[in-house]
């Protein structure tokens, strides 16, 4: 992949971008083998993964994934587990280190 700086997504700075994503087929194997090792077990049939930006602030974090947890399980699902993705925000122009999640 590379930064697409053609369409216009891109600040001042030349570095920070709009955050624009790709839409691609879910890699189904690679995910239930990352559920495998992170959980434990594998997902069921059917299943879905989701993108949470959280609070630096752990207290707060733990807020955030109960609501989440709350709301789902209101609508019958189950989370299967919080997964911490590693991060490099060396590469991050100042404008976009100014407002990290």
């Amino acid at each position: 992949l590379t930064c697409m700086t053609h369409r216009g997504g891109i600040a001042a700075d030349g570095k920070t971008g709009d955050g624009c994503g790709l839409l691609i087929q879910s890699p189904d194997a690679f995910l239930r083998k990352a559920a495998k090792a992170e959980f434990g077990k594998e997902p069921e049939e059917l299943f879905a993964v989701g993108q949470v930006f959280l609070n630096p602030d752990e207290n707060k974090a733990a807020a955030g994934r109960a609501a989440v947890e709350k709301r789902l399980a209101e609508q019958g699902l189950e989370i299967m587990g919080w997964r911490k993705v590693p991060t490099d925000d060396s590469c991050l122009g100042p404008m976009a280190l100014d407002c990290l999640p």
